[in-house]
């Protein structure tokens, strides 16, 4: 089976086999509360265990993390198997690990902080007119706007299968990364299309050179500005953008598939730091619910605000459209997948790379989310022993679930709520990503 390209898996899994609609989303005010403690053990939760449970078997995934929202709480949250095979470290809602491409929408709202801030002007502002040393052979680089990079029309290239193993086995940790990212594309690189131009090209290094134009607009280094404005307010306090940062007995290990396809703590792990606003964020179920209920909150969480509501809201408008004639077919906002789950307006955001995968889902209107995040994915021979991306399978069960009344408290006798359809799956055409 050829494996699809990033274009091709963000609109799958968002269609998840259902139609996408919705050009601009906003959602609906709910008063803020403070959430109360996920507990592990309600046995209304038991069927999704159960489907995690089945999904790690099958799979042969060491570790799955999850965590359901519902009425403006994380109602649940939990781990199973293990965060690092070597080390037998169970997996737990605070377990600490990358989120892959989930960075981006990240990447997105600070970027519409600076707009609303009045830092920068827009979102058609001219990349380079906020960093004026970057410079590119192909002329039509001057034609790049901060619109263009946010929704992967810019041109920039993609990572190819040889950087995406090996620029995280020599990575840069230090602060002149972002800048030196930048600097690099002024010789050999040519752009894939016009600016602006009619194909989603999915491409890391177009969020990744906004870390410098943070830099130089704001005065902090990207990572610094993460912390102190998103995610310090969202008290996520075991979150971070800087790998050194991460304490070592929360990490969870990246596991590949070695030549003869069993599974294994990869030698490396997912991270350069060139690579902070694509794919570097990491947290835990715990703290990304943080993340999620301050969206479903118009950019308010327990009192901070990130962002005012129509600012929140235009996150999730669609930048570039999976079918320009058809709107409701849906597509991509700041960072985000935008479309829809039957009846309901839905915003995912997905992430792939060596050793991790992991999908968050929010239905705005119902006030739901969910979050699956999984320690194993690809190998070293891609092709031969390919680790299927399972979780955005997973996410979407426990959506339909929840949705058709799985999860409520249960009733008198003690039984637990389960789907109406318990045949529902989510086939996504899709073996080891490729690209994030």
């Amino acid at each position: 089976m050829k494996p699809l390209t990033r274009r091709e898996f963000l609109k799958s899994s968002t269609m998840a086999g259902l139609a996408l609609a919705t050009a601009r989303l906003t959602q609906p005010q709910r008063p803020v509360l403070d959430p109360a403690p996920p507990s592990s053990s309600k046995k209304q939760f038991q069927p999704f265990a159960d489907q995690v449970q089945q999904t790690m078997e099958t799979n042969d995934i060491p570790g799955i993390a999850v965590g359901i929202i519902r009425a403006n709480k994380l109602v649940y949250a939990d781990g199973f198997g293990v965060a690092n095979i070597d080390t037998g470290a169970p997996m737990t809602p605070r377990s600490v690990m990358s989120m892959a491409s989930i960075a981006k929408s990240f990447t997105g709202a600070a970027i519409m902080q600076l707009i609303e801030n009045g830092q920068i002007q827009g979102i058609d502002d001219l990349y380079m007119d906020h960093v004026p040393y970057f410079t590119m052979e192909d002329p039509r680089f001057q034609q790049i706007s901060i619109r263009h990079l946010l929704s992967h029309t810019s041109g920039m290239p993609p990572l190819t299968d040889a950087d995406f193993f090996a620029e995280f086995m020599t990575p840069d940790y230090d602060d002149g990364a972002a800048e030196r990212l930048v600097r690099s594309f002024s010789t050999g690189v040519m752009l894939a299309q016009d600016p602006g131009g009619p194909a989603f090209l999915y491409s890391d290094v177009g969020y990744d050179i906004l870390a410098d134009l943070i830099n130089n607009v704001t005065g902090q280094l990207f990572e610094d500005y993460m912390q102190e404005h998103i995610l310090e307010p969202l008290r996520m306090k075991d979150s971070t953008f800087l790998f050194a940062e991460i304490d070592p007995d929360d990490l969870v290990a990246a596991h590949i598939r070695d030549e003869n396809g069993n599974v294994v703590v990869w030698d490396y792990f997912p991270y350069d730091r060139k690579h902070a606003p694509s794919s570097c964020l990491h947290t835990s179920v715990e703290d990304y619910s943080q993340w999620l209920l301050a969206h479903l909150n118009g950019g308010t969480w327990r009192g901070k605000r990130i962002l005012q509501p129509e600012n929140q809201a235009r996150l999730w408008e669609i930048l570039y459209y999976w079918n320009p004639s058809d709107e409701l077919e849906g597509g991509y906002g700041w960072g985000w997948d935008v479309g829809r789950f039957w009846e309901h307006q839905l915003i995912g955001s997905y992430g792939g790379q060596p050793g991790v995968q992991t999908t968050g889902l929010l239905l705005p209107t119902e006030g739901l989310g969910v979050i699956v995040l999984g320690n194993c994915l690809g190998s070293y021979n891609w092709e031969q022993y390919p680790t299927a991306y399972v979780v955005a399978d997973l996410a979407f069960w426990a959506l339909n679930w929840l949705v058709e009344g799985g999860g409520k408290e249960a009733e008198a006798d003690g039984a637990a709520m389960t789907p109406a359809t318990d045949s529902f799956q989510v086939h996504l055409p899709f073996v080891p990503m490729r690209s994030r």
